[in-house]
């Protein structure tokens, strides 16, 4: 009951935020004659006035949510992933490079300017998962060397098992990253961060998609503007390497790569 209670509290403001962008448009847009029609209309602005009150309130709530996480500096996570990196840099190139190709790949096929038939759509779709199944790779061969086992370039070829645990978590979290997306943006952005560590718990544990997603869900509490922050540091450090001529994402991919794991580690000590 309380959970129910809490996902309708989560919707009245968005609702009302959107039944009040809709009546002050009709409004602002409409040469509207019949009084009765304008009257009404003044009342669902006012009225969803509201919307914009509840809105600020759950902004507020956000803010202290965020206020209280528990951090973990970036100095925990990138100082020794940096040596890491460095070390076993040169095993992540193949599985950087096959992610080149595919997207170089998708994205000629994906042009406006080129008919699209049924056999383009379906190679598109394939392009698609051979491209999650890499990445999820590139993810296994970061977990092997954090967890210094025998570490090999062709750890990025996952077995077919577990890449499709993964393959039905990840089309549940974008649903669930979508649906929030709806709800006015910022709830799919704190879903896609809440369930940023199902891949490695599907990895490391071999567990279903939804087991993963509650986990993740737990591991995370507290500690999504750590996520946040910790990808936006590795998002500018690839940003420099795509200017460097793009080979440089040869060696901070590698970075990006380990950084999540290294902090997904640490999340399972915090938590024992």
């Amino acid at each position: 009951m309380k959970k129910a209670l809490s996902v309708i509290w989560m919707l009245i403001p968005f609702f009302f935020w959107i039944l009040w962008i809709v009546s002050a448009l009709v409004l602002s847009e409409s040469a509207i004659e019949n009084t009765n029609i304008m009257i009404n209309l003044l009342y669902i602005k006012t009225f969803s006035g509201i919307g914009f009150l509840i809105w600020i309130v759950t902004m507020l709530i956000w803010i202290i949510y965020l206020w209280r996480e528990k951090w973990l500096t970036q100095s925990e996570i990138i100082k020794p992933t940096w040596k890491l990196a460095r070390r076993n840099v040169w095993k992540f190139w193949f599985g950087i490079a096959l992610i080149f190709i595919l997207q170089i790949t998708q994205n000629e096929l994906s042009d406006p300017s080129r008919p699209t038939t049924l056999f383009v759509s379906i190679l598109i779709i394939l392009l698609g998962l051979a491209y999650l199944r890499i990445d999820l790779g590139l993810k296994n061969l970061s977990l092997s060397i954090i967890q210094e086992k025998k570490a090999k370039t062709f750890d990025i070829f996952v077995n077919p098992d577990k890449f499709l645990k993964y393959f039905l978590a990840y089309l549940l979290t974008l649903l669930f990253t979508i649906f929030g997306i709806i709800l006015f943006v910022i709830p799919g952005i704190f879903v896609a961060l809440r369930l940023k560590m199902v891949p490695y718990l599907i990895l490391e544990e071999n567990i279903g998609p939804w087991d993963a997603i509650k986990k993740s869900w737990e591991l995370t509490k507290w500690k999504v503007a750590n996520i946040l922050a910790l990808n936006i540091v590795l998002g500018a450090i690839n940003i420099l390497g795509l200017v460097a001529i793009i080979v440089g994402l040869f060696w901070t991919l590698p970075l990006f790569y380990l950084a999540n794991v290294m902090f997904y580690k640490k999340l399972l000590l915090l938590k024992k």
